[in-house]
């Protein structure tokens, strides 16, 4: 019995030891605010042992010790982006530029687009090229033609402008066709491809569809009926104007100078014009009518 309470008092007195020198310990070295790093380990770190949360980016210094991020300045990357709010999104508070884009964590931020894609509207171009260039990050199909920025830059279409050449085609109809949707006039015979393609008996691929030796631009002229006229003295000419094609009305005194006095963009319908001269009136005048 003397021997077990020997042994018991022993035990009592090594525990206690051990509770006086840890508390001792905490004494020495405490973390006043309670963010994982003692005040001596924050003095030597230049951090605020009163502050969890020295540079206010909302994660803790003791967060950021074990991330390797800098407790002291709350966007460790220089992103424009404060780590608290990289490690709730899941992008690196490292890392200026996450996804490898080309745009940093904080533009793409700011731009809308998702600084964990590279790619944000799957359209074939790096958020980077995009936001530094001319096209919609956002939308696969900036001048919604109906071919992606991609495959017009690919192509060397204009990605803003549905129609790059101005010929009444659309990109994508000329990118899926044979036609050169840089030329407004393919098989250059003087038609526009979009006018040839609406006549539908024409081919925008070649300058004689029919094979009987007289152009295409011949044809359509001919189509159009142009006539000539007097009235009181006036010249007056009239044709049609079919539907979907464009004309450019030319007068000429000597069929060398020619100014253009007339530019019709295409009409829905087939309609009939006239035209007179402007006085006063030359003693010849000559008038050619170019469709598009």
């Amino acid at each position: 019995m003397k021997q077990f309470t020997k042994r018991m008092t022993h035990s009592v007195v090594w525990l206690s030891c051990m509770l006086v020198f840890s508390a001792t310990a905490w004494a020495d070295d405490p973390d006043s605010d309670l963010d994982s790093l003692s005040d001596l380990v924050e003095a030597g770190l230049g951090t605020d042992p009163l502050i969890a949360d020295t540079d206010g980016d909302d994660l803790g210094d003791g967060a950021e010790v074990g991330l390797g991020t800098d407790p002291l300045n709350p966007d460790s990357d220089w992103d424009r982006y404060n780590d608290g709010a990289e490690v709730a999104a899941g992008t690196n508070p490292l890392e200026a530029d996450t996804d490898g884009d080309g745009a940093t964590d904080g533009e793409e931020l700011q731009a809308g687009t998702d600084p964990l894609d590279e790619d944000s509207d799957a359209d074939g171009l790096l958020d980077g090229a995009e936001l530094e260039g001319i096209t919609n990050a956002l939308g696969r199909d900036t001048d919604d033609d109906g071919a992606t920025d991609h495959e017009e830059l690919a192509a060397g279409t204009d990605p803003i402008t549905p129609d790059s050449d101005g010929d009444g085609l659309d990109d994508d109809l000329e990118l899926s066709s044979s036609t050169d949707a840089n030329l407004a006039d393919t098989d250059d015979d003087g038609l526009w491809d979009g006018t040839e393609t609406v006549l539908e008996e024409l081919d925008p691929l070649t300058n004689d569809s029919d094979g009987d030796g007289v152009d295409d631009i011949n044809e359509v002229v001919s189509m159009s009926g142009l006539m000539a006229s007097q009235q009181n003295g006036t010249p007056q000419f009239s044709f049609q104007r079919l539907a979907g094609v464009n004309y450019q009305v030319f007068t000429s005194e000597n069929l060398s100078l020619w100014e253009m006095v007339a530019d019709y963009p295409a009409s829905e319908t087939t309609v009939a014009y006239e035209f007179s001269p402007p006085p006063p009136i030359p003693p010849k005048l000559f008038l050619k009518i170019i469709p598009r």
